[in-house]
């Protein structure tokens, strides 16, 4: 049996509204049938299980409110290769400053 919005939002204890966004962002299975948007009990209950074993990892994972992990390898990864690690900079400086600062003018 397919479930509707107004369904699965009373399961879930949330606003339609957010079911609705939740569809359209494709963070949760449905299915639609000519426009309207029906789910099955089944893939929303293990679609539930899902979330809640990703929130249990998570939590085994923080200490005192932090994420124990490697932060130093994910903040270079976020950085990219573009990143000179100078004040945040992402971009070279101007050639004419370089030519300032071998002159000795800085």
């Amino acid at each position: 049996m397919l479930l509707t919005i107004k369904d699965v939002a009373q399961h879930l204890q949330i606003k339609p509204s957010t079911l609705y966004a939740w569809v359209a962002q494709g963070k949760i299975p449905c299915v639609r049938l000519n426009g309207l948007v029906r789910f099955a009990r089944e893939d929303i209950d293990a679609w539930v299980e899902g979330n809640r074993k990703k929130m249990a990892s998570m939590k085994a994972r923080q200490v005192g409110g932090r994420v124990i992990g490697d932060l130093k390898g994910y903040i270079a990864r976020l950085r990219g290769a573009d990143h000179n690690g100078a004040h945040g900079e992402t971009r070279s400086k101007a050639g004419s400053i370089r030519k300032e600062e071998r002159d000795g003018a800085l």
